[in-house]
């Protein structure tokens, strides 16, 4: 079967959500908070994360450093949800993320 023209160009990490944040300007940002998350997970940590625990790990661990603030954090999270890598839930005070 041949394969059709053009096929392969239109095939693209752009064009699937849930990899976008690995093609852009801040992926650093993105992929800091992606670790943080599946670390979580891969320690068996599950449940719900306010996005004062991920500025904290972000200022530790990553290179962005005490630059990184909360409303960084939410931005990049709010995006993060909009490509449905991660989901949130509305607690009684805040937004949480798993």
């Amino acid at each position: 079967m041949p394969i059709v023209p053009g096929f392969l160009e239109r095939l693209s990490v752009l064009q699937i959500d849930e990899v976008r944040y690995l093609a852009t300007d801040l992926t650093n940002a993105y992929r800091g908070i992606v670790a943080f998350l599946y670390e979580r997970y891969e320690a068996s940590e599950t449940g719900w994360v306010a996005p004062g625990e991920i500025v904290a790990f972000m200022r530790e661990q990553h290179p962005a450093g005490t630059a990184y603030d909360e409303r960084d954090c939410v931005q990049h999270l709010t995006q993060l949800e909009k490509w449905r890598v991660l989901t949130s839930e509305l607690g009684h005070r805040e937004r949480a993320y798993a």
